[in-house]
């Protein structure tokens, strides 16, 4: 999912979302303003034939029956599903109220959303997974039950990509729908929802794989970070390292605000920089954050793999 920025995009065409939605497609809309809560209310006639070609190109601006708008910092939620027929892609605008304008029948109410499908882009079916899977399996670093979780989840996207073309063609048909529009919408959005394999958050690089693995990959260039959390308040100073990168460490140090001037930066030495450090949970109570930094310092200039910006300048 990328989010996107909105701006001005209700006060001009629809045309105008191009930038922001990857398509320059018109529609025509009144906007009624935004409400208290900062919710955009707009009507929409919907440029929509009673039917659409399911093999050809299509972008058409759809009211979302039974999405509800919520505030949002961002203007645009975009998904996009590749499968061997094509590419679907939803872009959904987070804070827009939109009613449908029709001259008879119960019109339609909920968000406003861009679905677009490309034919010409075309992909097998597989579960959108970080790149740093693919390098894990074929360096044979994987054990045979994370490699049982991953192939589950393609075997998931085989049954999903099949799903969502059902529900595009059953749209297509009838484009008017209620149903047809929420079961294709929800798919999309949902897509890269792993359960009942995994959770999302146990998906993360840093969680899925081990305390071997993750070093191994970071020197074949995946970047995986971990919880390097150096917190110093007035009152009390918290440090969190999980799966924590000697180079991620050295960089949460040196963005330090307190005793920047006088106590030194720390670098990770480059044949050690993908070493992690794990399980550190400190906390200082009633120091002041003078002193609590100096005693951090001290915790981690004595970890190995680490050293002072002035002592690794020397040659």
């Amino acid at each position: 999912m990328m989010a996107v920025a909105l701006g001005w995009l209700l006060a001009q065409p629809c045309a105008a979302a191009g930038p922001w939605c990857g398509a320059d497609v018109p529609c025509r809309i009144v906007s009624h303003g935004r409400d208290p809560q900062g919710i955009e209310r707009v009507e929409m006639e919907e440029d929509v034939p009673d039917s659409l070609p399911v093999e050809r190109a299509a972008a058409v601006w759809l009211v979302y029956p039974g999405f509800s708008p919520f505030p949002a910092a961002v203007g645009a939620f975009r998904y996009e599903v590749g499968t061997p027929h094509g590419t679907l892609a939803l872009c959904v605008l987070p804070s827009v109220a939109a009613r449908q304008r029709r001259a008879v029948g119960q019109p339609l109410e909920g968000g406003l959303a861009l679905l677009t499908f490309d034919p010409t882009r075309t992909q097998s079916p597989r579960f959108p997974l970080d790149p740093v899977f693919d390098t894990a399996r074929t360096e044979g670093l994987l054990s045979a039950a994370q490699l049982r979780s991953l192939d589950e989840l393609h075997r998931i996207a085989e049954r999903r990509v099949e799903d969502l073309y059902r529900a595009w063609r059953e749209l297509a048909e009838s484009p008017y729908l209620a149903y047809s529009r929420q079961q294709l919408f929800e798919g999309i959005r949902g897509f890269d929802d792993p359960r009942p394999v995994s959770s999302r958050d146990d998906l993360r690089p840093e969680r899925f794989l081990d305390r071997e693995q993750r070093p191994a990959l970071r020197r074949r260039g995946h970047a995986i970070p971990g919880r390097c959390s150096l917190a110093f308040l007035p009152r009390s100073t918290r440090v969190e390292l999980s799966a924590c990168p000697l180079s991620q460490l050295a960089s949460a140090w040196n963005l330090r605000t307190v005793e920047r001037g006088t106590l030194p930066s720390l670098r990770a030495l480059p044949e050690r920089e993908s070493e992690e450090i794990d399980g550190v949970s400190l906390e200082l109570r009633d120091v002041p954050p003078r002193t609590a930094a100096r005693l951090v310092f001290g915790l981690l200039s004595g970890v190995e793999g680490l050293t002072s910006g002035e002592e690794a300048a020397r040659p």
